[in-house]
């Protein structure tokens, strides 16, 4: 049995639903094959899926009315984006996925901001939420990525498993084989929020060091990466309750909390940092406490039930 059996497919059934289950959706994401996704022609060279773009940018913008306009303003992402500093791109993919981009539509009219990924969780249903497995990017070599949750064809998150049984590699295997997708194809981390590694018994999640040349910084780089214990918005404060037998899998509550849509948009929003000291920037991602904390927080305010003590 390879990854596959022993990881990769418990995890894309948690995420969108048994295989053999119609009825299961798993968190929100609907998985669709490496054969399915060959039905929207993407070039390989390109890591957005345009099939899944072009549509999402109309039904978010109603001023994105046409097929026409809504290329118009994936070009224009393109270009925005486009930027030979690895880091410096990815910086501006996140800030244009936050806060849109100004575009002029038609010749003679003021520009307009279009929102590429809809935020807001009143609308979310609008997004087209995508996992895929073995998702090739061309580069200097091909990349084929394990799992990629694709928010309206757009990919945000990046899936490494290993099987120490099969192969006797752990989780940290899959950290340094995404740090070699930035040498092999860097456009497929442009639009990263997040990358998560896991094995049989352990989910890790954290970023490319983008600055990473050597096997060394890549080894300090998996040092950054972390364990995510949060249950959020299902339950709170999950790491301090006691086990459930059969349903205490450690990859499958880490899996079903950090990668569910709302939360990897949340991520996308609030949660992801590049933070520059001594003329170094780096790219920096909340904890599990942290991220659940900061929610507690705005939902007691939101809810208007407790003035004190809000944390």
């Amino acid at each position: 049995m390879t990854e596959y059996g022993y990881v990769e497919k418990a995890v894309l059934e948690w995420l969108a639903g048994r295989f053999t289950d119609p009825n299961d959706s798993g968190v929100g994401w609907k998985f669709r094959s490496a054969e399915a996704m060959e039905e929207f022609n993407r070039d390989v060279t390109d890591p957005i899926c345009d099939g899944l773009f072009i549509p999402a940018l109309q039904r978010a913008n109603p001023a994105v009315d046409t097929e026409e306009k809504a290329r118009k303003v994936a070009q224009a992402f393109r270009r925005a984006v486009d930027n030979p500093d690895k880091q410096e791109a990815n910086r501006r993919a996140l800030e244009v996925l936050r806060d849109g981009l100004s575009v002029v539509l038609e010749q003679g009219s003021d520009s307009v901001t279009v929102r590429l990924i809809e935020l807001d969780p009143t609308h979310q249903d609008r997004n087209d939420f995508t996992i895929t497995n073995q998702y090739p990017v061309n580069g200097s070599k091909t990349a084929i990525a394990d799992s990629v949750l694709l928010v309206n064809g757009i990919p945000l998150v990046i899936a490494e498993y290993k099987s120490f049984v099969n192969s006797g590699h752990d989780w940290r295997e899959g950290v340094k084989q995404v740090h070699r997708y930035q040498e092999e194809a860097t456009g497929l981390l442009t639009t990263n929020v997040l990358c998560v590694a896991a094995d049989e018994q352990e989910l890790r999640y954290g970023t490319v060091a983008f600055a990473a040349k050597t096997e060394q910084d890549v080894r300090l780089q998996i040092d950054q990466w972390r364990p995510w214990l949060s249950a959020y918005p299902v339950e709170r404060m999950a790491w301090n309750q006691k086990g459930n037998g059969a349903d205490d899998d450690p990859v499958r509550k880490a899996a079903m909390s950090l990668m569910r849509p709302s939360n990897v948009l949340d991520f996308l929003e609030n949660f992801v940092v590049f933070e520059t000291k001594r003329g170094q920037t780096t790219k920096k991602i909340a904890r599990y406490q942290q991220f659940e904390a900061a929610n507690d927080i705005v939902d007691r305010v939101l809810e208007g039930k407790q003035k004190l003590g809000l944390i």
